[in-house]
């Protein structure tokens, strides 16, 4: 059955109708493609309601009766015939759409069902050739036809190129379009999946799963021509460093202490400085990173390397499966963090049954607004244990819990925008593990998988990250194309005006030649005066910054006050309580009760100061972009992380010891003894965020002076580049060669042009 008749026979319940004289779609974008696919007899009445849909058709005012094409009056027999002409002129129009059935869904235009049944659309799940879903002939063409002519243009305009600074700038354009590096980051808390998940998606039962916490380690799988594992152990400082934050941290303290315990004298033998590393065989692997194993090396390594021959690692595609967010070490999470940064898509794994905890809330919402991660695709784990109903209350929980979260922090953007980054799929992972790895239609089987391969979801998972990473319309490939074109455009019209200063000079009279150097020196006076402006508003915007960070400073100590506030009434009132009725107050019960509560206040602090912050540095990006001309990826503003670690806490947290001797049964006395005492706790609070603003601080300061300094280079090089023109072109012209290099110069300057308007074609086409 062909992707079109399976299409009509699924959704219309209907034949796909004759293709002879199809009509055309007048609106050919992704997003009216993805709305014209979704219309059937069910929905055709609200579609017609809506003007921007009926805009879609050839004539936005009605359809006539007595259309040349042969249809008749009946609006949907239309769009039926255009549904046809979409299909058949796009195999893989599901996939590419994919995206926007997902936000299409998420808006409720779309059901559940209809989306799963977009999702199965594909040639390679059709024709049953495969298991897996592989790059299309056509779409792999598609990015080689663009790769060919940047490469084309390349050579076309290196021997045009006059100065050795734009020679390097278009060398160093083409090595990083050919840095073929994408990397996922799979994140989740603990015992939530993500194991199970990435061996169903690579074929293969790599990495340890089991019902309690396996992977202690992070994990990075690369392609490789062998399979083998290279293990990183902690460095000698990064161990005193965990043994430092363990003073502060019961959990920590015992790890290291186990640590000590079971290695003995051995442990300097892996710790060491610089780091030892070890290459391993795979089967090894689980001794190394396994919580569980006997042999207790996870405590010592850091990171593990995987290489494996799979293709779905090639051209230069990198996966990140990392310990879990609620890991105790709290190292670990650090370490995941810092990965996290350079990831160009996260998939976030969350059990369905249990989904959306506080932990998995906070870090997609810093995800989005702190790391600005484009997107974001949220597996729902283990759905072959729910009926659809649990499974459908446990997705709309989840984007519930988000929005009530950044309500809670009173965000002020677009909230269903935001939310409209995620991407939500469903997945049985062991079920899908069992059909790639035992073949799951067979008899012999042990364990037969409950779901098909298709209802496991993990083909859907595999067609979203072709469309979103690795295919024709991968937000990333596209995105690096364009940026190489746009920056060898840039190139290009700095070798035009170049070209154009020395024709100018050659064949301008005495007189002209005055006006043109006057001209020139002028233009040089102007990029002058751009740089200082331009470092003005950089200083602005770093007071600025420095301002909104002192404001931030004043709104968490009066939210703080008043939640002391609230504290220690209650406590106040309970111990009094229990003097008035002859009851020694509990200490422990006591010092759990102030605990839980600050750990609480602390953690709500901090969510609202991540949110303004993030919100703060997107508008510094905004400002800042529009008047940087060097390339975008050279000026991202810094990363900010502003968590509080179990260490940090446990500190502030250590003038509790004192509560024995603050109480009294005197209530005066015992009011001015826990002022005391929660001053000294607020302060040591008060004291950690201004240190973490002092941090914020200098690296935006160093950042700012960092693209400062870059653009007064790129500034020098301009107009020493057109100084050394005009001397060139006086040299020239002083020695009476001009009739010869004007001819030379007017066939550089015609080649340049004809590179400008491919260029210009072409990022019209990446747009």
């Amino acid at each position: 059955m062909s992707i079109l008749q399976h299409f009509f026979s699924s959704f219309h319940h209907l034949p796909p109708p004759m293709q002879q004289n199809l009509p055309f779609i007048t609106d050919s974008s992704k997003s009216a493609l993805s709305i014209v696919l979704c219309v059937n007899a069910n929905n055709i009445e609200l579609f017609m309601q809506c003007p921007s849909f009926v805009n879609l058709l050839p004539d936005s005012r009605h359809i006539p009766s007595n259309l040349a094409l042969g249809y008749t009056s009946n609006p949907l027999d239309y769009i039926l015939a255009m549904q046809t002409n979409i299909i058949t002129h796009n195999q893989h129009i599901f996939e590419e759409l994919m995206p926007y059935f997902a936000n299409l869904n998420l808006a409720g235009v779309i059901d559940d069902e209809q989306l799963r049944l977009f999702s199965m659309l594909k040639p390679s799940t059709l024709s049953h050739t495969s298991h897996k879903t592989t790059s299309s002939p056509s779409k792999i063409k598609h990015l080689q036809e663009f790769h060919t002519q940047f490469h084309t243009l390349f050579d076309t305009l290196t021997p045009l190129l006059s100065k050795d600074s734009l020679l390097q700038a278009l060398r160093k354009n083409l090595a990083k379009l050919e840095e073929q590096r994408f990397c996922i980051g799979i994140t989740g808390v603990l015992s939530a999946g993500k194991s199970t998940f990435l061996n169903a998606l690579l074929g293969e039962e790599i990495l340890g799963t089991s019902s309690v916490p396996e992977t202690a380690n992070l994990s990075i799988l690369r392609y490789g021509e062998s399979p083998k594992a290279r293990v990183h152990f902690w460095s000698k400082e990064q161990w005193e460093d965990l043994e430092s934050q363990s003073e502060y941290d019961s959990n920590l303290k015992e790890f290291v202490k186990e640590s000590k315990e079971h290695f003995k004298e051995k442990l300097q033998t892996f710790i060491t400085s610089p780091k030892y590393t070890r290459d391993i065989e795979l089967s090894e692997l689980r001794s190394y990173t396994s919580a569980n194993h006997t042999s207790k090396f996870c405590n010592l390594v850091e990171e593990v390397e995987l290489f494996m021959p799979l293709a779905f690692l090639q051209n230069g595609v990198e996966i990140v499966d990392t310990p879990g967010l609620d890991d105790t070490i709290t190292k670990r999470e650090d370490i995941t963090r810092a990965y996290i940064e350079h990831c160009d898509m996260l998939i976030h794994v969350m059990n369905a049954s249990c989904a959306a905890t506080q932990k998995d809330i906070d870090f997609i919402l810093e995800a989005l607004l702190e790391q600005n991660i484009s997107r974001l695709l949220v597996v729902l784990t283990r759905i072959d244990l729910l009926s659809q109903k649990e499974l459908q209350d446990s997705l709309h929980y989840t984007k519930s819990s988000l929005i009530a979260q950044l309500k809670k922090a009173k965000y002020k953007g677009d909230i269903q925008s935001l939310i409209q980054r995620i991407d939500f799929i469903p997945l049985a992972g062991y079920v899908a593990l069992l059909h790639r790895t035992q073949s799951g239609d067979s008899k012999d089987s042990k364990q037969k998988p409950t779901l098909s391969l298709e209802e496991s979801g993990i083909l859907e998972i595999e067609s979203y990250l072709q469309t979103m990473l690795l295919g024709q319309d991968s937000l990333k490939a596209k995105d690096k194309l364009y940026l190489a074109f746009k920056t060898m455009l840039k190139i290009a019209h700095a070798q035009e005006e170049l070209i154009e200063i020395e024709s100018s000079l050659l064949c301008a009279s005495g007189e002209e030649l005055n006006t043109l150097i006057a001209k020139y020196t002028a233009q040089n006076q102007v990029l002058l005066d751009t740089l200082n402006n331009f470092e003005s508003q950089l200083f602005t915007l770093n007071t600025e910054l420095v301002d909104f960070l002192s404001s931030l400073e004043i709104l968490s100590n009066n939210t703080l006050s008043k939640a002391a506030a609230l504290i220690k009434d209650k406590v106040l009132n309970d111990i009094i309580y229990d003097f008035e009725r002859g009851v020694k107050p509990q200490e422990q019960s006591l010092r759990t009760m102030i605990e839980q509560g600050l750990k609480d206040c602390f953690a709500d602090i901090l969510r609202e100061y991540k949110y303004k912050l993030s919100r703060k540095i997107t508008q510094l990006k905004n400002d800042i972009a529009p008047q940087d001309s060097m390339q975008e990826s050279n000026n991202a503003l810094p990363n900010i992380h502003f968590q509080l670690k179990s260490s940090e806490i446990t500190h502030i947290l250590e003038s509790l010891k004192s509560l024995p001797q603050a109480l009294s049964p005197k209530p005066e006395r015992l009011k001015t003894n826990l002022d005391s005492l929660f001053k000294n706790i607020f302060d040591g609070f008060d004291t950690l965020i201004k240190e973490k603003n002092t941090d914020i601080k200098t690296l935006f300061m160093t950042h700012f002076e960092q693209i400062t300094t870059q653009r007064r280079q790129e500034i020098e090089r301009e107009i020493a580049n057109k100084q050394e023109s005009l001397q060139s072109a006086m040299e020239i012209k002083n020695s009476g060669n001009t009739q010869e290099q004007q001819t030379i110069i007017a066939t550089k300057q015609s080649q340049i042009q004809n590179i400008i308007e491919q260029i210009a074609h072409t990022l019209e086409e990446l747009s």
